[in-house]
């Protein structure tokens, strides 16, 4: 009997244990953090003209609204830029400047562009976090505007189930560090 509740105990011990590595390799390993913004601020930095060149040419094919690593999508109506070459040049730019993610873009009813670069996803379709690089030139809303994001406490500012914070980067009109927070 005492053989058989000492087992018992050590098996609920070794499950326990079992369960924090694979968390903490999950979180950790198959889910890296996000990219500090001194990271994300030196790849830009790096990699200005590059950034610049995938808005230009976004501009131009104003019909895609979604570019990922395996799939995209385009605006209803219309299907210029549905040519796999170019959607594969542009992952290969993504790749360039570590936003393998992808892009968001859209355009208000003043045509002003609003294009998200995704450097790192954390989570599920159910909720996560983002954050990347945002280039809105003439932003049509506000921002909830921060000196760093790394250092932000979303409890301070806001409880919400989304949230989503902006850092200026200096010298560069229209561009932003973002991360945004959905439960």
């Amino acid at each position: 009997m005492i053989k058989t509740v000492k087992w018992f105990f050590l098996s609920i011990g070794g499950l326990c244990v079992l369960l924090l590595v694979g968390g903490w390799l999950f979180s950790n390993i198959i889910s890296p953090p996000h990219d500090t913004d001194d990271v994300m601020l030196q790849n830009f930095a790096d990699n200005r003209a590059v950034f610049e060149q995938v808005v230009s040419e976004l501009q131009q094919d104003d019909d895609i609204r979604r570019v990922d690593d395996n799939w995209y999508r385009l605006a209803d109506g219309k299907a210029r830029s549905d040519n796999p070459d170019r959607i594969a040049r542009y992952r290969k730019l993504f790749k360039k400047i570590s936003t393998e993610r992808g892009i968001y873009a859209s355009y208000s009813p003043n045509g002003n562009p609003r294009i998200l670069f995704l450097s790192s996803c954390i989570g599920m379709v159910t909720g996560g976090s983002s954050k990347g690089y945002l280039y809105e030139p003439h932003p049509e809303g506000e921002f909830l505007l921060v000196d760093n994001i790394d250092g932000y406490d979303q409890q301070k500012g806001l409880w919400r189930s989304y949230w989503a914070v902006h850092r200026k980067i200096e010298g560069a009109k229209g561009w932003y560090l973002y991360c945004d927070f959905d439960d």
